[in-house]
């Protein structure tokens, strides 16, 4: 059962997204299930005529306005199995998390919970509305336009890139395959989209739980001493480090528990990112000049993209800078006036605190700013080739 606020917003945009399975508390239970599962098989069909033209018409498939869903419905749908593979495992960490930050019962360490649930769901609000305006936008302007054009008297519709373009005829009309593509495309967008802003908001929540954790931690080491307080006798008010170590003991295994349960998919997310904002720099290069409203949504979804990678990148890089604080301050507790078994318990807590807290994959693969400026030069590299490749 789910008590925090922060986890309880988490689990609602899991659940619209599709990312949820268990509804154990609801009547019908099996039926939502069962209702997240065929979303879970749109993705991948969905994903599966995406990505049969390229047999079809070869490596030339790559250079059409369609490839670049290619590397996008194929993240959506890696992500929505991932998560009904490893559900257990998902909503193991969530709920030890939940229980986690639950487990802080002092008013002041409440503040600090609260402050940061705030501060998350403004952050995962704004969000949600980002990418909501940008899905509705794409799907409603165009038929928006091309209905002014039919109105002028332009026969040929007016269709921006879609998942499923290359089923369109040549001499495409506005008849019913017209507009059934379009539907089911609207279809699929209304399905991923939710899918994406629940699993970015789920990277952001894992962060906020323990950066949480760990100010309260920091508090909580401030609070053993008076800063201004020379003298070199040995201090004579006892130390209480049991709750504090207990804390950090918890912080050290939920972080080594989201590794294990999430990064690979966070990780095979960031590197797939590299194709997609590859596609997306090829499709600006090809509409310049000639569709405006393309290059336009383009750019900004290319911005959007940019943005989220930027945010989980910053996110993790902040969750080293935190977990480096920690050590900091551990380090420069006056612990040499204190009696050695104080001492020894010390520097026990400097061991566990040199252990950095990141997003990381078997400690080989990391999520930081480093690996964002990676992503970029990767994709900038991919777009440098393909433009070569298509020019000659």
């Amino acid at each position: 059962m789910i008590k925090n606020e922060r986890a309880k917003m988490l689990v609602s945009f899991l659940k619209v997204g599709g990312l949820w399975f268990s509804f154990p508390e609801s009547r019908y239970g099996r039926l939502v299930t069962a209702v997240q599962v065929l979303r879970l098989l749109q993705n991948i069909f969905g994903w599966y005529l995406c990505v049969c033209p390229l047999f079809r018409d070869g490596a030339s498939f790559l250079f059409t306005s369609t490839a670049v869903f290619i590397p996008i419905m194929f993240t959506c749908m890696q992500c929505s199995a991932y998560f009904f593979a490893y559900r257990k495992e998902v909503e193991a960490v969530i709920k030890d998390s939940d229980s986690h930050l639950c487990s802080h019962t002092e008013d002041w360490a409440k503040r600090i919970v609260d402050e940061d649930t705030k501060l998350l769901k403004w952050v995962c609000n704004f969000l949600n509305y980002a990418m909501s305006s940008f899905i509705i936008s794409y799907n409603v302007g165009p038929p928006i336009f091309d209905l002014i054009r039919f109105f002028l008297g332009h026969q040929d519709p007016y269709i921006l890139p879609l998942p499923l373009s290359a089923y369109f005829d040549k001499d495409q009309g506005r008849n019913l395959k017209h507009y059934s593509i379009i539907f089911f495309c609207l279809v699929w967008f209304l399905s991923v989209a939710p899918a994406t802003i629940g699993f970015i908001i789920l990277i952001l929540y894992r962060v906020s739980v323990l950066t949480s954790s760990m100010k309260i931690i920091k508090r909580r080491l401030r609070d053993l001493y008076d800063p201004e307080d020379k003298d070199v006798d040995i201090i004579r008010v006892p130390w209480n480090l049991s709750t504090t170590i207990k804390i950090h003991q918890q912080v050290i295994r939920l972080n080594d528990k989201m590794n294990e349960a999430l990064s690979s998919d966070i990780i095979l997310w960031k590197l797939i990112f590299n194709l997609s904002l590859c596609f997306l720099m090829l499709l600006m290069n090809q509409a310049l000049g000639k569709d405006i409203l393309l290059v336009i949504l383009s750019a900004t979804f290319s911005l959007m993209l940019s943005t989220v990678l930027v945010g989980v990148c910053f996110a993790s890089n902040y969750l080293q800078t935190m977990s480096d604080d920690i050590f900091n301050e551990i380090y420069s507790l006056p612990w040499y006036r204190k009696s050695p078994e104080v001492r020894k318990v010390i520097c026990m807590m400097l061991m566990e605190s040199n252990r950095t807290l990141t997003i990381d994959y078997k400690s080989t693969f990391y999520v930081n700013l480093e690996s964002f400026v990676q992503v970029f030069n990767t994709s900038y590299s991919y777009y440098t080739l393909m433009n070569t490749v298509k020019e000659k």
